[in-house]
């Protein structure tokens, strides 16, 4: 996984990876859904995708947010 953002200069290392390779960016972001997914007000959130998103490659239902972020994650990373 990416790396640990303990300063403001972790932080700008890491938007730098924006000017780069598209599978950079992909990772980058990937390893931002997964600091998201692991906070616990995430983990206690649904997300509801309604009806029509399957043209999108998503079911119908509610979902717990977490898991939902990381299974983006995922698939970015696929």
């Amino acid at each position: 996984m990416g790396q640990q953002i303990n300063s403001t200069k972790d932080a700008f290392d890491i938007l730098k990876a924006y000017q780069k390779s598209g599978t950079e960016k992909a990772n980058c972001i990937s390893y931002n859904l997964r600091l998201f997914a692991a906070e616990d007000d995430f983990k206690i959130k649904q997300i509801i995708i309604p009806d029509g998103c399957e043209k999108f490659g998503f079911i119908e239902g509610k979902y717990n947010l977490s898991v939902f972020l990381q299974f983006v994650a995922d698939m970015l990373e696929e």
